[in-house]
């Protein structure tokens, strides 16, 4: 079955910042499409790896994203999977971000 990945933010921090928890519809789209969801909760915690964050992109950045990818690189890599595709960018093609509505 194809194996699919997706991060959570376990304390919630995504609403106060104007994002809706995107978990329930990635949990719907793997339920109807059947392959295997593995998820990454994630919370404040994840800052302590932004050290090696910076260290895998060889540059800083302001954005967080990076930090979720590592996350998730890291559970796919801990399944036996050695390559990802990334849906990164698919919310801007799609208007995903909803706070700019």
């Amino acid at each position: 079955a194809l194996q699919c990945f997706t991060i959570a933010q376990s304390d919630g921090s995504t609403a106060t910042e104007g994002f809706a928890d995107d978990l329930p519809y990635a949990v719907r789209v793997a339920e109807h499409l059947g392959v295997d969801l593995h998820t990454v909760r994630v919370g404040a915690e994840m800052a302590d790896r932004l050290e090696a964050m910076v260290y895998h992109l060889d540059e800083p950045t302001a954005d967080p994203a990076a930090l979720h990818t590592l996350f998730i690189a890291e559970l796919a890599r801990a399944q036996g999977i050695k390559v990802l595709l990334s849906g990164a960018g698919g919310d801007d093609v799609f208007t995903g971000y909803r706070r700019h509505y």
